[in-house]
């Protein structure tokens, strides 16, 4: 008899956790869990243990051979993980890896060798370096390293090949190597030790834009003409006291903060910046006037001037028709007739200054969105302000003003009035042109003779979109029940006066969230107070209250 053959296979083992061969499916549940698909049906998978709490990440992933071969992202975030090992460098086809919110001190110098990685968090660890070799990684594009113990920069950074955004902020640096400027990088070194800038001496400097707030510099690079390529500089919050006239012959830049600092004046050449910047601060400085020249920008959307000591406009400032928004605020002015000019802006910031008279032509500013004229010695508002049809914000708190335009709302939706403590006696006769108002602040005035007229309660019953109304500090005896109209009013101030009792219809404010009637006459917390289901917040403090129900 000639013998069968089994028809039986041979046991198969299942492939090892671990070493050559080893695949996923093999790794304890606990681990593959956090083993997720790309998403978007990418090739590859994704590491996440993001928020777990851990100290340590699973030594296995380093060492099984089908993540070293398709993991693309490790996360794992807002964690306790004291380090990282060298053994990340066998995930070799990493691209992303966010390990921001640990107690990491050291990143290993073995990451330099993964060549597919093109984004790095490592914020908000205790970094006090990072490796001296990164700059190979050479698919890097992205490093965020801030809010860490950094002292120095990596001497090479400079030569890394991809890298196009580096954030340094929030650490102890104190010097940066000039090659950092040869890359095209938008670097934000703010709130560092740095006192000065290294001298741009490098051929080709490529670099866009540049944060370097937020540290102690008083002077700006030699050589910073040669930064034709930086678009973006930001050295607010530092100690100069003033600006080289080369900074005028960058003549790409369309965005320069030099806020918060010791500037007494601007050299004229700044302005040769005129075809290119479009957004300019120069707030908190100690200038007292403009150069002549200033007119000159032919794009500029965006000017602060707040918080100097400015009293006099430049020539032909009202030739600047791109201006968009306009801050000058916390200065020394008493003219503005200029303003008017400026027919595209559409916020403008007069408060803190010492202007006593808008001009006459304000309806010129076609485009005036918000305006804000308070803390100033205005007596009264033009009526051309009522034929400003895009207009929909006034501040005119501490001022002089007596009586408001009756053509407030005649082709306008204004939504907002702040025309606290000033001398009002009287509001507009037709409030129904103000129908939009949400909020109205009137603290402050003289409207008490003026709210005894039966026909004020009615006109505000008006405001139907009225959420926010203040009328404390204007001696109010009484609201009438037609006050209570106002079925959209949320918020409600009208405390220190005298009123004596709350209108039984109160109860109709159905929206209203917070009341503050704190110092008054009131004898009564009536039960009608008690339907107002969404109140949030309410104050009686200081009247004459006896029982509760």
């Amino acid at each position: 008899m000639s013998g069968r053959k089994s028809g039986r296979k041979k046991d198969e083992k299942p492939p090892p956790p671990t070493g050559p061969g080893s695949k996923i499916k093999s790794l304890p549940a606990d681990i593959r869990r956090h083993i997720l698909p790309q998403q978007d049906g990418q090739r590859g998978v994704q590491l996440n243990w993001s928020t777990t709490s851990v100290k340590n990440l699973p030594k296995e992933i380093y060492q099984n051979e089908e993540i070293q071969g398709f993991a693309r992202i490790l996360e794992a975030p807002n964690n306790r993980l004291k380090k990282v090992p060298g053994a990340v460098s066998a995930l070799k086809e990493l691209e992303n890896i966010d390990l921001k919110n640990n107690t990491i001190s050291k990143l290993p110098g073995s990451i330099s060798r993964l060549k597919a990685l093109n984004y790095l968090d490592i914020s908000s660890n205790t970094l006090r370096s990072l490796p001296a070799t990164i700059h190979k990684a050479s698919g890097l594009t992205e490093i965020k390293a801030a809010n860490n113990r950094l002292k120095t920069v990596p001497a090479k950074l400079g030569t890394a090949p991809s890298l196009v955004s580096i954030d340094l902020s929030n650490n102890i640096i104190k010097s940066l190597k000039k090659n950092i400027y040869k890359l095209p990088l938008t670097l934000n070194v703010s709130h560092n030790k740095l006192k000065d800038l290294p001298a741009v001496s490098v051929k080709n400097p490529c670099i866009h834009s540049m944060d370097v707030s937020y540290n102690q510099l008083e002077q700006l690079p030699n050589g910073i003409e040669n930064l034709l390529c930086l678009t973006s500089l930001d050295v607010s919050h530092n100690e100069l006291t003033e600006l080289p006239p080369q900074l005028g012959l960058v003549k790409y830049m369309t965005h320069l903060d030099i806020s918060h600092n010791k500037l007494k004046f601007l050299n004229p050449e700044l302005c040769n910046l005129q075809f290119a910047m479009t957004q300019l601060y120069i707030s908190h400085n100690s200038l007292e006037t403009l150069p002549d020249e200033f007119c000159m920008f032919k794009k500029l959307t965006t000017l602060d001037l707040s918080h100097n000591e400015i009293n006099l406009l430049p020539p032909k400032f009202e030739d600047m028709k791109t201006l968009k928004k306009l801050n000058l605020s916390h200065n020394k002015f008493r003219n503005v007739s200029a303003l008017s000019g400026l027919r595209n802006c559409e916020d403008l910031d007069l408060s803190s200054n010492a202007i006593d008279l808008l001009p006459s032509d304000i309806d010129k500013m076609k485009a005036l969105v918000n305006l804000d004229i308070s803390d100033n010695a205005i007596k009264t508002i033009p009526d051309s302000i009522g034929r400003i049809r895009t207009l929909k914000m006034i501040k005119m708190a501490n001022n002089s003003v007596t009586t408001l335009p009756d053509t407030l709302g005649d082709d306008q939706i204004i939504i907002y009035i702040d025309a606290t403590n000033n001398g009002l006696e009287a509001l507009p006769a037709d409030m129904r042109k103000l129908r939009n108002m949400e909020t109205l602040l009137l603290s402050q005035n003289q409207l008490s003779a003026f709210l005894q007229l039966e026909e004020f309660p009615a006109a505000i019953g008006n405001l139907k979109m009225l959420q926010n109304l203040d009328l404390s500090n204007n001696l109010l005896k009484k609201l009438s029940d037609k006050f209570f109209k106002l079925k959209n009013l949320a918020r409600l101030i009208i405390k220190n006066n005298t009123l004596q009792a709350f209108p039984d219809d109160i109860s109709t404010l159905k929206k209203l969230k917070y009341l503050d009637a704190s110092n008054n006459q009131i004898t009564e917390f009536t039960k009608e107070m008690t339907q107002l289901s969404e109140l949030e917040f309410i104050d009686l403090s200081e009247n004459q209250l006896q029982t509760l129900p």
